[in-house]
């Protein structure tokens, strides 16, 4: 089974001081997983999503859990691919998807970044952005846990240390 965990934190200008950015940068970048994740099938992908915002202090996130049949996924810049002997999750950056500031590669590329999973590994991509609208800016921290297990515990990605990690998180103004 693929493990999707999906940690977003969302914040506007009102949180970007001290003391509620402390409370912000305290949400975990690893949750244990609901229950039931150890009950599903084998050839599931599996999505555990966690939205923390401002409203509550960050401190109850909106959870869902969502099964689908596995195949390519894309969720927010992260694309994932079963491939034969292994799961490629790889980083795309869009603007639209990942804020500001822009990723760019020494050739001005937008960023790409992959790695991949053998059976029972995992791996963490982080990212973070500014977004503007008519209501003003407003800020992102996405964190996503990527596991290929054949059986899972509640606690995978809080009791062990990811096989690969990429980080994209940006000075935000």
């Amino acid at each position: 089974m693929i493990i999707v965990q999906h940690i977003q934190t969302a914040w506007s200008k009102a949180s970007r001081g001290h003391p509620t950015a402390t409370l912000r940068n305290a949400v975990p970048e690893a949750l244990p997983l609901p229950k039931q994740v150890a009950d599903r099938s084998a050839n599931k992908l599996i999505e555990h999503a966690a939205l923390f915002g401002e409203d509550d202090n960050f401190s109850s996130p909106r959870v869902s859990l969502t099964e689908e049949t596995v195949g390519s996924i894309r969720i927010g810049c992260v694309r994932i691919e079963p491939q034969a002997e292994a799961l490629r999750v790889t980083y795309e950056y869009d603007p639209r998807i990942g804020g500001m500031p822009r990723r760019y590669s020494y050739r001005g590329e937008p960023t790409n970044s992959s790695f991949d999973l053998c059976l029972n590994q995992w791996g963490r991509v982080k990212y973070n952005g500014r977004f503007s609208d008519d209501a003003g800016w407003w800020y992102l921290k996405v964190v996503f846990n990527i596991g290929w297990f054949d059986g899972v515990s509640q606690d995978v990605f809080v009791s062990t240390r990811p096989e690969h990690t990429i980080d994209q998180m940006a000075t935000l103004r």
